[in-house]
């Protein structure tokens, strides 16, 4: 089976295009949702074996995570993972969708 790659420049413009925030923005957050992902651990080189179900990330945190190192508002940080998720969800990069709910 053929390993997709993920073409982080093509995903930034699509959030861009379907949200209508800024790419600036958009790659802020993006990148920032990163770092939350390293400091876990969840971001390596290679496909981590992982027992399935064995890792959990909340959203809340990934937004709070994102609120308390950028300016941006909740609802610009929640629109803009949608969309990155849509669009990995789309190209065959994730085979599950996560739940996205607002407060």
């Amino acid at each position: 089976m053929e390993e997709r790659v993920l073409d982080v420049e093509e995903m930034e413009q699509y959030v861009a295009k379907e949200t209508n925030y800024p790419l600036f923005i958009v790659q802020t957050v993006l990148n920032t949702e990163l770092d939350f992902l390293e400091e876990k651990g969840l971001v390596m080189d290679q496909r981590p074996e992982v027992e399935k179900g064995s890792t959990r990330i909340e959203e809340e945190d990934i937004i709070e995570y994102i609120l308390a190192r950028t300016i941006y508002s909740e609802v610009a940080i929640h629109s803009i993972l949608e969309a990155e998720e849509t669009y990995m969800l789309n190209a065959g990069l994730m085979s599950q969708k996560f739940e996205f709910t607002m407060p």
